[in-house]
Formats: structure tokens, C-alpha cells, sequence
């Protein structure tokens, strides 16, 4: 799946399934079943940000419009950060070649891409680059809260609510999951 630049991978034994999700909202109908998987996707996302995070494997692809012979940039993630997949030169006039890179350099959030080899008759324009980070956080209590968050989602599907006062658990999602937030992995 694709959601903004970025390529989640799903497979992980970790990760919830429609029918935990199902199960742990009590629906036994399957009417809800998009919803539901949608609701499951965005509370990972949720959990994510809330955490500044990387919990779901993914590639994430950047566009660099610049052309030099060293390429500089800052990652986020550095403890769950993979590998570069690949670097395309796009030409000029509009063509991509793969390029290698002979030299990759880590220094904390900041990447160093060096001798970048590919047909030196292109002109290069800009480079593409597709980032591919691994997952290491992802455990029971983290779950706990994205099922608080699925519930949460799917119990308040409408903006308004009407006839209660509204307000956060106080054993919630963002709760169980505080302490995640600044650990070091």
C-alpha cells in the first residue's frame, strides 16, 4: 500500500489482522471489513507519529532536484533505517537511469552519498532515491495502543458527538505508549 510517498509493507506477524482487529471491536458481520482495515492503517499511522517512530516496514521515496557529485541529506529514523534501495538520475529530458553509489557514509540523522557512477554522457537534472527502513519497536504494548486507537476510530466514525462529554481515557492509548516516545532503541 501507498499512502503518500511511501510503500508499507503489511506482512509482519506483528502487525494486526482484520480479524484481531474484528474480534477486539466484538463485529462478527462483514459489512464494515474496508472500514475497519482502513481504521487499522491509520491508527499504525497514528501511533507512528505520536511516537516520531518507525513501526511498519516501509520505503519511502524522495526526489533530490539538484545535481551535485555528492548528495547530502538528513534521514528520520536512523535506528530503523535500512538501506538505500536505489538512486535514479533523471536526465534532462525526462529519462531515469539507476545509478550506484560507491560510497554511503552515516553520521547520526545525516547521510553522505558519494561517486555516484552512471553513463557520464546523461545530464543529470535531479536524483531519486527510494529509503528502505526496518522496523524494531513494534511489540505487544505498542499493539495494545493501536487497538485503543482502531476502537476509537471505529466507535466515533462521526465529527460530532452528541448528548456526552467528550474527553480523553486517562489509561489511553497515549498512555500506554508515553514511554516509547523518547526511548532510544
Amino acid at each position: 500500500m501507498i499512502l503518500g510517498g511511501i510503500t508499507y509493507d503489511w506482512t509482519d506477524s506483528q502487525i494486526i489482522t482484520l480479524a484481531e482487529a474484528k474480534h477486539n471491536l466484538r463485529v462478527e458481520h462483514d459489512l464494515d471489513n474496508a472500514e475497519i482495515q482502513i481504521f487499522i492503517y491509520s491508527a499504525y499511522q497514528e501511533v507512528e507519529g505520536f511516537l516520531n517512530r518507525v513501526l511498519i516496514k516501509q520505503q519511502k521515496e524522495f526526489l533530490l532536484n539538484e545535481k551535485k557529485e555528492e548528495i547530502k541529506f538528513t534521514i528520520s529514523q536512523p535506528e530503523a533505517f535500512k538501506q538505500i534501495s536505489t538512486v535514479t538520475a533523471i536526465a534532462t529530458d525526462g529519462t531515469k537511469h539507476i545509478a550506484s553509489a560507491k560510497t554511503v557514509a552515516f553520521d547520526g540523522y545525516k547521510v553522505t552519498i558519494s561517486a555516484l557512477v552512471f553513463d557520464s554522457t546523461i545530464e543529470v537534472s535531479s536524483y531519486e532515491m527510494v529509503i528502505d527502513y526496518e522496523p524494531k519497536l513494534l511489540n505487544d504494548i505498542i499493539n495494545q495502543s493501536v487497538y485503543l486507537t482502531i476502537t476509537n476510530f471505529y466507535e466515533n466514525r462521526n465529527a460530532v458527538i452528541v448528548g456526552t462529554v467528550a474527553k480523553e481515557l486517562p489509561m489511553g492509548a497515549s498512555h500506554i505508549i508515553q514511554k516509547f516516545k523518547y526511548q532510544l532503541v
